[in-house]
């Protein structure tokens, strides 16, 4: 196939976005339900180009917050003319204060989605992620933390992502550093990657600002 795009190509767009949300802390405290509208569209553009992206998006949700615990559930329908799918999500979230130094953090999350597309096959692709955490604090403005996760991905793509991530910071100041290393495996049905990486990050604010190197 070939592909021709016209370098003087002229066009306007619109871009048209809606949002509710609505709080329930009378009723159920902690509840909230939304709803999320958007459409872009190519206004004057040859019907014939398929290389401006037009999409409406609408997605619906429930959030729920209890003491140490978040929940939230949504549910989208994206059109457009490069994709189209129906997406449903869940995600729960907690975090406990063991003392007055030491956290411990968890979360899980499962991600649907059904292509409507017939040129993909197979038509879906199914995710369940999950993780834990575990972070402290030490004097003189120290902290650190240690976080593994997991992430299983079924459908258009077979894939089994596993993580491990440790970092050890302190701030003085306006001075932050931190450092630490990462453990990564991604396995597929005809491969296998290992990744090891170390990091340094030194930042610095500049009053509203931050520079990090």
């Amino acid at each position: 196939y070939r592909v021709r795009i016209d370098p003087n190509l002229q066009y306007k767009s619109g871009n048209r976005d809606f949002y509710v949300r609505h709080d329930f802390d009378r009723l159920v405290r902690g509840l909230a339900l939304y709803y999320r509208w958007q459409n872009l569209q190519a206004l004057d553009a040859p019907t014939e180009d398929m290389n401006i992206l037009q999409y409406t998006d609408w997605l619906t949700g429930a959030g729920y917050d209890w003491r140490w615990l978040s929940l939230v559930a949504e549910y989208e329908r994206y059109r457009s003319n490069f994709s189209n799918y129906d997406q449903i999500s869940g995600r729960v979230e907690g975090y406990h204060q063991l003392d007055d130094r030491l956290r411990l953090g968890w979360h899980a999350g499962v991600l649907l989605v059904d292509y409507k597309d017939d040129f993909t096959r197979p038509a879906y692709s199914n995710v369940l992620d999950g993780g834990v955490s575990l972070d402290g604090r030490f004097r003189a403005g120290g902290y650190w933390n240690v976080e593994a996760r997991a992430r299983r991905e079924t459908g258009i793509l077979d894939e089994t992502l596993l993580g491990l991530v440790g970092k050890l910071g302190w701030r003085w100041r306006r001075v932050r550093v931190e450092a630490g290393g990462r453990i990564e495996q991604r396995s597929r049905s005809d491969s296998t990657r290992d990744r090891t990486q170390i990091f340094l990050q030194v930042a610095r604010e500049f009053g509203d600002r931050t520079v990090e190197q």
